[in-house]
């Protein structure tokens, strides 16, 4: 079940993105510098579109965006636990945040995406229209969009 997140779900959240971010096998010095970006706080919760994906009592994926501009949502973050990966949780998150978006009246959809996630994001319309340097030097994050059909 898709529902609300609550700011007092901000150590669950964190759980799963650290977690999630750490499945993809990347290198303990740079989750360390990472740990701030990887934290969601109740501020983050507040301040954007948080949704949860619960099996019984517990949350094992979420998805949040934000207002970029009038016509533009940023989709901020998509993440599942690994124990939950390959069950279509992701794709269930992500479109359920997609209706939410145009129901809202939103023409863009924007993001920066983990290369680990790219084909995930084409497989679902997305395309890489940029990129940019990330706070790794030498490492470089596609930025993508889905326009409103």
């Amino acid at each position: 079940m898709i529902k609300p997140a609550h700011p007092s779900d901000d150590v669950q959240l964190t759980y799963i993105t650290q977690t999630a971010k750490a499945h993809w096998g990347y290198p303990m010095e740079w989750l360390n510098q990472w740990r701030e970006e990887l934290t969601v706080t109740p501020g983050f919760i507040r301040a954007h579109e948080v949704h949860g994906f619960w099996v019984e009592e517990t949350c094992v994926g979420y998805v949040a965006w934000t207002r970029q501009s009038e016509e533009i949502a940023c989709l901020d973050s998509l993440f599942v636990l690994p124990a939950f990966m390959g069950r279509r949780i992701g794709v269930s998150l992500l479109n359920f945040a997609r209706e939410r978006i145009w129901d809202s009246g939103y023409r863009q959809i924007t993001l920066d995406a983990d290369p680990h996630a790219v084909d995930f994001y084409l497989k679902h319309g997305f395309r890489v229209v940029d990129r940019f340097e990330s706070s790794i030097p030498g490492r470089y994050l596609p930025v993508m969009v889905l326009d409103r059909g």
